[in-house]
Order: structure tokens, then sequence, then C-alpha cells
């Protein structure tokens, strides 16, 4: 879980994303979600699933098309 701020239009948000780490390369994805309990919930699942590299960029796009995951 990666944290970041933002400012659109005079007001700040604060923004989650997720990095991938794997044979010394990294992936970052930010700005996924204002809600950190979704992105959470999303890191959790890669984890216990032990997403395969090859599938990162499938599972964040459905990811970003679900209302929840």
């Amino acid at each position: 879980l990666i944290e970041s701020e933002k400012e659109l239009e005079g007001q700040v948000y604060r923004c989650y994303g997720i990095q991938l780490s794997y044979a010394g390369a990294e992936v970052t994805m930010e700005d996924l979600s204002l809600d950190r309990e979704k992105v959470e919930r999303l890191v959790r699942l890669c984890n216990e699933l032990a997403l395969s590299p090859l599938h990162f960029r499938d599972v964040l796009e459905d990811f970003l098309g679900e209302e929840s995951i």
C-alpha cells in the first residue's frame, strides 16, 4: 500500500495505490482510489493469492472497473 496526497482545484486529497516488488524490480500504481480500505483489501488478496507479476496489470484493470472487491 502506498499513500500520496494530490491537489486538485485547491483541495488536497489523500490517494492510495499499490506497489509490486518482484525479482529486484518494482512496479508502482498510484492513485487507484481515495478509499484506503478498498486498496488494503486488494493488497491483501494479491498477497494471499501470491499474484503473479504477469497478471498484475489485469488485476488492477479489474479493480478499477469494479464497484467493490
